[in-house]
Parts: structure tokens; C-alpha cells; sequence
């Protein structure tokens, strides 16, 4: 199944649990998957996925992290959130996500 062919999801907590399993179910499904990951030593589990760091609490890590996605091409369709905080992200804004 290829329902998100073309698509470009950004999954925070990627480096284990539930953002994990929807980063990989993201991309079985054709996803492109920007892995927002804690640090380091969880890049091992997202091999093979465009793992970033990326600390929700940090606006200059989502700048960096939709910045380097930004230059490219797709951008980013949507956000998956799987980190302890409420956010809310318009990709068509631009910018990362604001609690």
C-alpha cells in the first residue's frame, strides 16, 4: 500500500516507541520521513529514514530542521507529534510548530 506516495511527514519522537512505529509505518506506505530524533544514539533505530535531531522545546532546531527540508523538494505535508507537548503546525506557514 502506497496511500502517502509523494508526501513528505515529519515524525517527532522517531527514535523509539509510537514515533517510531509511525515513522516506519510512514514510509512503508511511501512516505518520505523526516525522523526527528532526541540525539545520537537513537539514529540507529531510524536507518535508513532522514533522521534529524530535533528537540521540541528548541525553536532553532525547528528552523534547522525545516530549513535543510525547505531546500528541498517535497516539502514537508504534514507533522506527526509523538513528543510531550501540544503543538500546531500549518506547513504552508513556513516555519515549525508553536505550542
Amino acid at each position: 500500500m502506497e496511500r502517502f506516495q509523494g508526501k513528505v511527514a515529519l515524525v517527532t519522537g522517531a527514535g523509539s516507541g509510537i514515533g517510531l512505529a509511525t515513522a516506519r509505518r510512514l514510509a512503508l506506505e511511501g512516505a518520505v520521513v523526516v525522523a526527528g530524533i532526541l540525539d545520537e544514539s537513537q539514529r540507529p533505530a531510524v536507518v535508513g529514514l532522514d533522521a534529524q535531531i530535533l528537540d521540541v522545546r528548541e525553536e532553532a532546531d525547528w528552523d534547522r530542521v525545516l530549513d535543510r527540508r525547505h531546500s528541498r523538494r517535497p516539502r514537508p505535508s504534514g507533522l506527526r507529534h509523538h513528543q510531550g507537548r501540544n503543538l500546531h503546525f500549518d506547513p504552508s506557514a513556513g516555519r515549525g510548530p508553536r505550542g
